[in-house]
């Protein structure tokens, strides 16, 4: 079906099938895109907005049924207008996180803020935590100290509500390392805090690898991200590090038993090649 939209607004002469889209879209739009809002609700929501013009950027849950209760919602139903809100994603509000279920994200953009505070690739001027930097850098090794330096001025939120928060969305996997001077220390894997792996000659698939598809054609944004952060969940499985194995943020290597391996994030598929200790050994 071809639509001539040159012909718009000029009636008689407008195109019968952009009339007939024109008339389809504006009945969605009338009938399932537009959600009925009670208007304590909408008072609510405008209360909230005015706190964020005055810089609260995070309230408590019992602040916000506070508010509700003054916009003459009942305070029991607080919690299901704030879930309204947050799925419209205009706060953000996360009760099933055991250390942000009494709070209200009222500036999303701030909290994402907060969370890319760990994320950034570029070279860190903090002598005192340089160590650790490097490790996150080089690894994708965040640990506990790390986290808690740099999450401390997140007002109103602990830095282990932060961190379970990622784990919850698979941006990050709980794991044990050796990398760290102290074992005892909490240690999580970040993907996505590692630089890109850009060998040209791996953007085709191989013939000799096993190869995830997709039936879109390519790999969903944040796919691979989730799918590695969630492989240390297995007790076999290991994050491989190695002198001569560098991680990246699209090729990571997994160590089980005696065998290791590597995904690679492609631009339409992931690619599994499988490498035996004794194959390993070889490149030594």
């Amino acid at each position: 079906c071809i639509v001539d939209n040159t012909t718009a607004g000029m009636g008689d002469k407008e195109d019968e099938t952009y009339k007939y889209l024109r008339k389809e879209i504006y009945k969605l739009a009338s009938d399932k895109l537009i959600v009925k809002t009670p208007i304590k609700w909408v008072l609510f929501r405008k209360v909230l907005q005015v706190l964020v013009r005055e810089s609260k950027n995070i309230i408590t849950l019992r602040e916000a049924c506070a508010i509700g209760v003054d916009c003459k919602i009942d305070a029991e139903d607080v919690p299901k207008v704030l879930m309204f809100y947050h799925e419209l994603g205009v706060i953000l509000f996360y009760p099933h996180i055991q250390g942000l279920r009494d709070k209200v994200i009222l500036s999303p953009k701030w909290f994402v803020d907060c969370l890319g505070k760990v994320l950034t690739l570029q070279q860190s001027n903090d002598g005192e935590n340089l160590q650790m930097w490097k490790l996150l850098h080089e690894k994708g090794i965040l640990v506990e100290p790390l986290y808690r330096a740099v999450w401390r001025n997140c007002e109103g939120i602990e830095p282990d509500g932060i961190i379970e928060l990622m784990v919850q969305f698979r941006l990050a996997a709980q794991v044990k390392t050796n990398l760290f001077h102290d074992p005892d220390v909490k240690q999580f894997f970040l993907p996505a805090a590692l630089r890109k792996f850009t060998d040209d000659t791996s953007s085709n698939p191989k013939a000799s690898s096993l190869h995830i598809t997709f039936a879109t054609g390519y790999v969903t944004p944040g796919f691979f991200t989730r799918l590695v952060a969630t492989m240390p969940d297995s007790p076999k499985c290991d994050l491989y590090f190695h002198k001569l194995i560098t991680l990246f943020h699209n090729r990571v290597t997994f160590q089980f038993s005696g065998t290791h391996v590597v995904l690679t994030e492609l631009p339409s598929a992931i690619q599994v090649d499988v490498i035996h200790e004794d194959e390993t050994s070889n490149t030594e």
